[in-house]
């Protein structure tokens, strides 16, 4: 029986390897070649084989850029025109790891001219063969844009609640800039009525607010990137300068603010 036992042990399929993704808002993407260096030397850091990103004004550097500082199989996806500011939402992924299958672009001008698209994408993990279902989002920022941003997630829920396959691993990630606490009421509700899992809740902060701008001497952080899915998370964790330094500033923001962006990068393994 001994032996019966070590052989059905050793039968047993071998553990699926994690998935791990993130979400970036790169602030302004490409401000300079020194947030190019850093934004692609954090990403390198996250270890991670899908990226969500925002605030892209140039698709194809961020492609050109991944390939050769990320490896040649890494690949880019991003809206097709670009929204308020030019700045468009999009994916990296790891072409060894991931086979794209699809994308679309959902248009939701008609809520507001400002409204950036939902990008929708399917990717085929090769080596576990899970089908990952992705919904990157950049919401209207400021605590007066909460009513565009409630129209914004009743839209989401109706793009994700349509789906084509919901046996797929569903991720809903992005820019939510949820400022306020009606903004959090907003985001459980879409939660419970998705049925996803809200993974980020308990995170202290993904952002600082530089109030430099505002004559005003203060970093006051917040939480406006947020990851929703359908299975629970193993870790989930805001990295960067959020990790590395924490949410509790007082006179001043690190010094990621100015070289990179506003905002940590945000990651989840399943």
């Amino acid at each position: 029986m001994l032996a019966i036992a070590v052989l059905a042990a050793g039968c047993r399929a071998p553990a699926q390897p994690p998935t791990q993704l993130a979400t970036f808002n790169i602030r302004l993407f490409p401000e300079n070649d020194e947030q190019v260096d850093a934004a692609f030397e954090l990403i390198a850091e996250l270890r991670v084989g899908v990226v969500a990103v925002q605030e892209i004004r140039d698709p194809q550097l961020l492609a050109r850029e991944a390939a050769k500082r990320l490896g040649p199989q890494w690949r880019a996806v991003a809206q097709t025109s670009g929204g308020p500011g030019d700045m468009r939402v999009g994916l990296l992924y790891d072409g060894w790891r991931y086979r794209l299958l699809e994308v679309v672009e959902h248009d939701t001008s008609d809520l507001a001219r400002k409204s950036r698209p939902v990008l929708e994408l399917a990717l085929r993990d090769r080596m576990s063969a899970r089908r990952l279902r992705l919904f990157v989002v950049h919401l209207k920022a400021f605590e007066d844009g909460l009513e565009l941003r409630r129209q914004q997630l009743e839209r989401l829920g109706e793009i994700v609640a349509a789906a084509p396959d919901r046996d797929d691993e569903l991720v809903v990630l992005g820019d939510f800039n949820s400022v306020t606490p009606e903004d959090n009421r907003l985001l459980e509700a879409f939660a419970a009525t998705q049925r996803l899992h809200w993974l980020t809740r308990e995170l202290p902060c993904t952002h600082f607010w530089d109030r430099s701008k505002d004559e005003l001497s203060s970093c006051p952080t917040s939480t406006l990137d947020h990851v929703f899915a359908g299975t629970p998370a193993r870790e989930v964790a805001a990295r960067g300068a959020c990790e590395r330094l924490g949410c509790e500033f007082g006179d001043r923001c690190p010094v990621d603010v100015d070289r990179l962006s506003d905002h940590c990068p945000v990651t989840v393994s399943f």
